[in-house]
Order: structure tokens, then C-alpha cells, then sequence
């Protein structure tokens, strides 16, 4: 019998009592937090206080997808991070990669050949022993430009990774992903490449079930079909309820994983979500209404985390549609925006200016951008003349244009103090569109947009991981911004070992980025949380310490229990 036999369905009044408070948020959040906690609740609550092994958390967005090949977002990744496990895992403290999959491996001098080494004991959820073979189907799947896959840079540093993404290679054994044996996992680099381990516990980069995958087609992401090798296997997925995981007993290291289920639930509403964790339905959530922050650090610190990610909020700019295929036009609406100003609206989280896409904490790198943190009259009196060249003088005869984002009431008002700086020092009206998450992401990845918000988080610290998206082919940042000087200093910075001048050509093609301005820059990305301060993350052996947010905003569950 194959163990997703074992995941039964269960309906609790717990998740009939969350579909009440869901249906009740979109009638009006004031209702819902003057409501007090029903008797349902309280009862969940003591029952989730007693049992420490079930661990309810709040994930955002409901999943587009849970397929590793096709996934774009956070909601996804903190799902599929615990389901799949790649050949490194991250560190619960550093990030920094461990053995995952891979016991061991081995590094060429030259840093272009890497040989991974599986654990012989790793096995998928259904008993079939995991291979080397699986990992050469996954990242064969991920670059076959049939799968459109948005996060196949991730392996465009493998040896004719990006001729095959573009089909202009067509036979996928060229690629440089090979199995000596079941147990042997040879990858050999186009290049060398600094951050290219981080990425390999990406669950991006993770194995992939081939007779499971080949047998169902784009149904093996249901849950009685899903196999996995990571510590959870997926038991339930109830649209818009929840994601529930169950504890994978086939797992090699299972002896360390705590929690027998978890719940990722897709609360879009900031508001919602606190006051599920207020009736203690949440051990953790994934984010507080700025509102409340003052009232959690005066009253229960010890419930807030704060954490400074590897990466920027900005905005998208469909180039291929009038007029923003003007450079002059990008750089103005860019140069109004006041970033510190909008620290008022958005600097709850700790977030920083940024006048760059690369975020200001990157050791070693130096932003060439022209952009300033603050606006005066004069960045203003040149913005207006930049719009008037292109032919909008006071912004008269400035095409009808829309900027889009998904349902977040903290998004929104970032959006709408940007709109209303554009009215006031441009004469530009650009009207607001909030979308529900899995549509916004399909229109986004479709450029359907004129301009679309995007928080973006990179997986290594490494300036490259930033820039690499931005490159003609790539699919991952749609804007349609195509420039072959800046594929050139990338493809430059790619070869080189020297790791100064390196350095000196990805700073060229930031500084290149941010003048033709593709994306508009915003502030960095700050996250706070909510969370049972009970939460704990066993480091080593014996020692202990409390759960911490990290850099990638990811939630990784293997040491994680509840104290």
C-alpha cells in the first residue's frame, strides 16, 4: 500500500470554523475582530496547546501550484520546501547548505565539476528508492522550453543549460547533469559559479518522482498522487481551506522531524490571520497588519519577529506597451517616487530604501544607480521635463495606463501613495487593480499588465542571482526588456575568476538596469511575523534555540517543534 493511502481525509470544526472567519473577512474585517473567539475555538485552542505536534501556519496566498517546476511564489516554496528535498538542506541558523539528499560531495579545483553523493537509505514516500536518475529527469524537465518553466535560470549556469532552455540545443544528454550510478549525481558548470550550491536546496532544484510523474501528467501534484522524499508528504488540499502535510516515515532522517501534521493556511488577509493566532489557531503567521505592530511590541515582543530579506519590492513595467516603451517616461515615473516617504506607509517591517533592485546589504557591491532615496523640486522639474520630451508635458495626453497587485491591504496603500505622487508631480492618473493571487500571477507571467507590483528574494547572496533574471531569455521578470549590453557584462561576469574585476561587470550592468529602468525599485523586503513563542529549533544534539525568521522568508520545518 503506498503511503498516501495512510493520509485519510479528516474534517475538524476547526477548519469549519476558519472557513466562517474567511467567508466572514470578505464581508469586512471590523465585524470579524469584534467578534469574540467562539466556543469552537477555545476548545481548538486548548486542544492545539496540548498537542505539540500538529502546527498551524499561516501561508499568505493560496498556492498556484505545487509542482517544483512550476512554482513562482513564497506561498509555494514553504510548502514544496518541506515536501521535496534537494541535494543540500538549509542550515536551521545559517542557510548556509548541508547534506540533504547528498551525504556528501565533491568540488573540482576549477569549480566547474561537482560530484553529490546520495544517502543510500533515501527513499520517496511510496518506498521506491531514490535515485540519482530522478534528480537528471528533474532539471531535465525544469530546462525543456516546453514547460515554460519561470525558474529555469536557476540552472543556467549547467553546461548548455541556456541552449537548451532555448531550444537551440535540442538533445537533453548534452546537458551537464549526469548519473554515474544510481547513487552518483555528476554535474559539470558552464562556468564557475559562487552561489550555485545555495540553490541546490531550492526545492526547484529537488528531485522529481519520473514514474509518478509520467503516470499522472499534471495531476501527480494531487494529493493521492503525490510522492515525496523530503520530511512531509502531502495528505490534504483543500481549495482555499488549507495544505495539510503529514510526517513522511520513509524520510532517511526522520528521526529528526517533530511535527506528525502541518497546516499551511492560505489567509490573504493580514487581519484575519492575527486574529486566528489571537484564538491561538495560528502557532505562526505570515505577516502582521502594520496597524498592530505597536500594540505586539508593547505588549508581547516576545511574539514579533523581524527579519531583513535578500530582496526588493518594485515594479514592473510592461516596455512593449505605450508609453512606457520610452526610456524617458520609465525614469520619470521612477525619479517621483519618494522611497523614504514611503517608509511612513510601508517601514513597519524594518525596510530599507532601496534605489536599486539589488538590495543596499550585499556586501562588497556598490550600486550605480542615479536614483536618490528622497525626491526635492529639482528631481521633480526633471522628471517633468523627461515626460515632456517624450511628449506629455504636465502629463497631457498621458495614455489611460494600470497598475496591478494582489489582494493585500498593506500593498495597497504602498500603491496607492505612489499613484497619488504620480498625480501630483507628474499630472499622470494611473488607476489600481488588485487581482486575486493565482490570478495575478498567471496575468504576470503572461505580461498582461501595464505595470505590476513584484517582491522579489533571491536563494544566495551572490549580486549575479539578481541581475540574471533580467536577461533577454529570461522568463522569470517578464518586462519584455531586452538589452545585449547588459547580457554581455553578465556573460563576462560569468567567465571570469578574477573576483574583483567580476565584481566591477555585474556593477556595470546593475548601473545599466537602473538607467533604462525596466523595473522601479522601491524599498527592501522586510518581514515580520507572529509566533507561538514555544517554538523552538533543535541546532544540534541536545541544544536548542528559538525559532528565527531568515533572509529567504521560507519556512523550513525539519527541526522545528514546539516546546
Amino acid at each position: 500500500m503506498k503511503f498516501w493511502n495512510k493520509c485519510v481525509l479528516r474534517r475538524s470544526i476547526f477548519y469549519k470554523t476558519i472557513l466562517v472567519l474567511l467567508l466572514l473577512a470578505g464581508g469586512g474585517t471590523a465585524i470579524l475582530w469584534r467578534t469574540p473567539p467562539s466556543v469552537e475555538e477555545n476548545r481548538y485552542a486548548a486542544t492545539s496547546l496540548a498537542d505539540k505536534s500538529i502546527l498551524h501556519i499561516g501561508n499568505g496566498m493560496e498556492p498556484a501550484n505545487l509542482d517544483p517546476t512550476k512554482v513562482m511564489g513564497i506561498s509555494e516554496i514553504n510548502i514544496l520546501l518541506n515536501l521535496f528535498e534537494g541535494l543540500t538542506v538549509p542550515d536551521p541558523v545559517t542557510w548556509e547548505p548541508r547534506p540533504g539528499a547528498a551525504v556528501s560531495w565533491d568540488i573540482s579545483p576549477d569549480g566547474k565539476q561537482y560530484v553529490f553523493h546520495l544517502q543510500p537509505t533515501g527513499k520517496w514516500s511510496d518506498q521506491r528508492p531514490l535515485t540519482a536518475y530522478d534528480f537528471v529527469f528533474a532539471w531535465r524537465r525544469l530546462l525543456d522550453p516546453k514547460n515554460a518553466a519561470p525558474d529555469a535560470y536557476f540552472l543556467f549556469h549547467l553546461k548548455n543549460a541556456k541552449k537548451f532552455n532555448a531550444g537551440e540545443e535540442k538533445d537533453p544528454t548534452k546537458l551537464g547533469v549526469y548519473a554515474r550510478n544510481a547513487h552518483t549525481l555528476e554535474v559539470e558548470l558552464a562556468y564557475p559559479a559562487p552561489g550555485f550550491l545555495t540553490r541546490t536546496w531550492s526545492p526547484v532544484l529537488a528531485p522529481l518522482p519520473q514514474h509518478v510523474v509520467e503516470k499522472w501528467g499534471d495531476h501527480w501534484v494531487e494529493a493521492k498522487h503525490m510522492v515525496s522524499n523530503g520530511p512531509f508528504c502531502l495528505s490534504e488540499w483543500l481549495f482555499h481551506r488549507y495544505v495539510k502535510l503529514t510526517k513522511n516515515p520513509q524520510y532517511w532522517d526522520a528521526e529528526q522531524v517533530h511535527f506528525s501534521q502541518v497546516f499551511f493556511h492560505p489567509v490573504e488577509s493580514s487581519t484575519t490571520e492575527e486574529h486566528l493566532f489571537a484564538t491561538k489557531a495560528l502557532q505562526l503567521t505570515h505577516g502582521i497588519p502594520y496597524s498592530r505592530i505597536p500594540f505586539y511590541e508593547k505588549n508581547h515582543p516576545e511574539q514579533v519577529q523581524y527579519s531583513h530579506l535578500l530582496g526588493v519590492h518594485a515594479l514592473l513595467l510592461n516596455v512593449d506597451r505605450r508609453p512606457l516603451q520610452d526610456v524617458r517616461v520609465r525614469q520619470a515615473l521612477s525619479m517621483v517616487i519618494d522611497r523614504k516617504s514611503l517608509a511612513a506607509v510601508c517601514g513597519k517591517n524594518q525596510e530599507q530604501v532601496a534605489v536599486s533592485f539589488l538590495p543596499p546589504y550585499l556586501k562588497g557591491f556598490v550600486s550605480g544607480s542615479p536614483l536618490l532615496p528622497s525626491v526635492d523640486a529639482q528631481t521633480i522639474a526633471v522628471a517633468q521635463g523627461k515626460l515632456a520630451a517624450a511628449g506629455y508635458p504636465g502629463g497631457k495626453g498621458f495614455p489611460p495606463l494600470v497598475m496591478r497587485y494582489y489582494t493585500n491591504e498593506n500593498h495597497r496603500k504602498v500603491m496607492a501613495a505612489i499613484q497619488e505622487m504620480w498625480r501630483r508631480d507628474l499630472g499622470v492618473t494611473i488607476s489600481l487593480h488588485n487581482e486575486e493571487f493565482k490570478m495575478f500571477l498567471r496575468n504576470r507571467k503572461n505580461r498582461d499588465f501595464d505595470i505590476a507590483r513584484i517582491g522579489w528574494v533571491s536563494t544566495s547572496e551572490d549580486p549575479e542571482s539578481f541581475l540574471e533574471p533580467f536577461l533577454s531569455k529570461s522568463a522569470f521578470i517578464p518586462t519584455g526588456w531586452q538589452q545585449p549590453k547588459f547580457d554581455n557584462l553578465i556573460l563576462l561576469a560569468q567567465q571570469m575568476r578574477n573576483p574583483i574585476l567580476r565584481l566591477q561587470a555585474l556593477e556595470d550592468a546593475e548601473k545599466l538596469l537602473m538607467t533604462e529602468m525596466p523595473i522601479i525599485p522601491l524599498y527592501t523586503i522586510g518581514s515580520s511575523r507572529l509566533l507561538d513563542p514555544r517554538l523552538r529549533v533543535s541546532v544540534e544534539s541536545g541544544v536548542e534555540q528559538i525559532w528565527r525568521a531568515n533572509h529567504y522568508s521560507v519556512v523550513y520545518l525539519k527541526y522545528v517543534y514546539l516546546k
